[in-house]
């Protein structure tokens, strides 16, 4: 008898545990299935890298974005946007123009070369108005090049002239297309038309409206009064020289003479395509919008088993390296959950839409894009959405599952710059969401939004993760001098609740990227590359070690191993413990922002063009 009952124990231990580790394994949200960075997967690879022989599979993923992969089963679930038909019409649409354009400029450029500056007109000038009269043709020869350059550089080289999607970068380069165009078009008139005395006062025009109203830059700080000056220099040059030519050659007869009917028809092309290019990118081509979309992969072979289109919505004003799909998606085991910022779609697993909720407002309260990820909380979806200052406050809102419905929503207004995904805790008897703002700790009721309490600190713009130990909140973020590695010690429950802060060090703070706390050590990594070591109980750096090259990606760990990517896409695989051991690493050919998933015995890393898988041959 004794011996069935060990029987039966033994079977059901072996069923649990044959089911428990499935579960375990799976990285189903971001940072893991805790969302602190941590995986039960073993054993993980350490040699990787493009070439690396544990590299089981890489697959190119279309369009773009920096969302972490996440883990469910045999799938793979990742996040991307692209442009959509809209958009690659008009971006065919542009090239078309600069083409006629360039043609166009060819022949101006002829034109001017026979003319000479009127030089057959100008014999019965005085030699210093012969000399305006050629130093014009020159002038105004050089503008219509330089802007055709111009046109043709924000046409295939765009990221010389301004970031991907900062709306401020694009006004001050499309503006100088405007104003030079518009000086090379009107410059091919007459001398004495009233056209010149026209093209100044347009010139002059649009430079005082640049000047004035110019908007923030990607920081959302006015332009400087030099910067701002140095945007509207060609269009008031431009009028100036206009109107000095119109009063010294005006009344020549001999200056009426010397223009030709094709310059006046060459000048208005150029003000028009000048026109068109600076509307094209300022509202033609932001409003066409970009395709948020989410895609599955096979784990196993990484065959990419179905890709649904979720949305369309224009490019909000981001930071230069962000991108337009950058939280990580989550899943209960039935329905994907997606956050783009401007919207939150829910699917099943079989790529389906099943319900969208639109946030219309965000492409113009946007100032870094998106980066918090949606968590999970019983039959809600909760987000903390970014917000801005001067543009909005930060909210936050928990939608259920299944129909998308609000269940509750706060907008506290001194909830403002703080862009981390908040951390579900369980402390005491009751389950907390925290997450931190401009200056302050929140802890929030997941079930309710209620305020629980507010702890006061001295940190800006967190984006890094948290973590938790017993009663103590371990956080490294914040910017310029407000930027700690710090844990905060709490005591009492719900609105009883008080901090203080057990210690702190401004050393070598992370920014972007992620803590981990695993084996009883606290790891942060700066942006720079430096990988420390903490005691969390007192703070003492135990050991310190420089990686190569920035990071943006996230700290995870698993099987006695960190893993860290740099920007660059080099891969350092470093012990889990005070000594921070070397193990391995290698690199994966491309830029990396992404932070890697870890989920049965696999290491996924969302390079800048494809996903990577490495393991163990099975």
């Amino acid at each position: 008898m004794l011996r069935s009952f060990c029987v039966a124990l033994f079977s059901a231990w072996l069923v649990l545990w044959l089911a428990s580790p499935a579960a375990a394994q799976d990285w189903p949200r971001w940072r893991g299935p805790d969302g602190v960075g941590v995986a039960s997967s073993s054993p993980l690879p350490v040699e990787l890298g493009a070439d690396s022989k544990q590299l089981l599979w890489k697959i190119e993923v279309p369009g773009e974005g920096i969302s972490s992969p996440i883990v469910q089963g045999e799938r793979v679930f990742l996040t991307t946007a692209y442009p959509g038909e809209v958009g690659a019409q008009m971006r065919t649409l542009k090239l078309v123009g600069v083409s006629a354009l360039l043609g166009l400029a060819a022949l101006i450029a002829l034109l001017a070369l026979r003319a000479r500056g009127g030089s057959a007109a100008a014999k019965g000038l005085a030699g210093w108005r012969r000399l305006f009269v050629r130093a014009d043709a020159l002038f105004v020869a050089l503008a219509s090049l330089g802007f055709t350059a111009l046109a043709v550089v924000a046409t295939f080289q765009p990221d010389l002239l301004w970031a991907d999607g900062v709306k401020g970068d694009i006004w001050v380069a499309s503006a100088m297309l405007s104003l030079v165009g518009g000086f090379a078009g009107f410059g091919w008139s007459r001398a004495s038309s009233p056209l010149r005395v026209l093209g100044a006062l347009l010139l002059l025009a649009a430079a005082t409206y640049l000047f004035l109203q110019v908007p923030n830059n990607k920081y959302n700080a006015p332009f400087s009064r030099v910067v701002r000056l140095a945007m509207v220099a060609p269009g008031v040059a431009g009028a100036g020289w206009f109107v000095l030519l119109y009063a010294v050659l005006g009344r020549s007869a001999a200056a009426t003479s010397n223009a030709r009917r094709p310059h006046a028809i060459g000048g208005l092309s150029l003000a028009t395509a000048a026109a068109l290019l600076f509307l094209s990118y300022n509202f033609w081509l932001p409003s066409a919008g970009l395709v948020r979309a989410a895609l599955c992969f096979d784990l196993e072979t990484g065959e990419k088993r179905w890709e649904t289109a979720l949305f369309v919505a224009p490019e909000e004003r981001k930071y230069g390296v962000n991108s337009y799909a950058t939280p990580t998606p989550c899943t209960d085991g039935e329905l994907l959950f997606a956050n783009f910022g401007g919207g939150v779609a829910c699917l099943d697993l079989n790529g389906e839409l099943l319900w969208l909720q639109r946030d219309e407002e965000y492409t113009g309260a946007s100032r870094y894009g998106a980066s918090t990820s949606p968590v999970l909380y019983e039959d809600t979806v909760i987000l903390m959405q970014d917000g801005e200052s001067s543009l909005r406050p930060s909210y936050g809102m928990a939608l259920e599952k299944r129909t998308g419905k609000q269940r509750w929503r706060v907008q506290p207004s001194d909830a403002m710059d703080a862009y981390l995904t908040p951390l579900l805790w369980r402390r005491g008897e009751r389950d907390e969401l925290v997450t931190l703002t401009t200056g302050h700790v929140l802890g929030y009721d997941p079930r309710s939004g209620e305020r629980l309490w507010t702890i006061p600190l001295d940190i800006f713009q967190m984006v890094p993760s948290l973590c938790s130990l017993g009663d103590l909140l371990l956080l490294s973020g914040g910017t310029h001098s407000q930027r700690m590695t710090a844990a905060l010690r709490l005591r009492g429950t719900g609105k009883e609740t008080q901090g203080e802060v057990a210690w702190q060090t401004k050393r070598a703070a992370a920014q972007i990227c992620s803590p981990v706390l695993v084996n009883g050590c606290f790891f942060t990594l700066s942006d720079t590359g430096i990988l420390t070591c903490f005691e969390p109980e007192k703070g003492t750096s135990q050991k310190t070690e420089r990686l190569e090259g920035p990071h943006w990606a996230s700290l995870v760990a698993g099987d006695g191993k960190l893993y860290a990517v740099s920007e660059q896409g080099r891969i350092d695989v470093v012990g889990a413990g005070p000594a921070l051991e070397r193990l391995g690493g290698g690199e994966l050919g491309e830029e990396c922002y992404a932070t890697p998933a870890i989920a049965h015995g696999r290491l996924l890393i969302r390079g800048k063009r494809h996903l990577f898988c490495f393991g163990a041959k099975r």
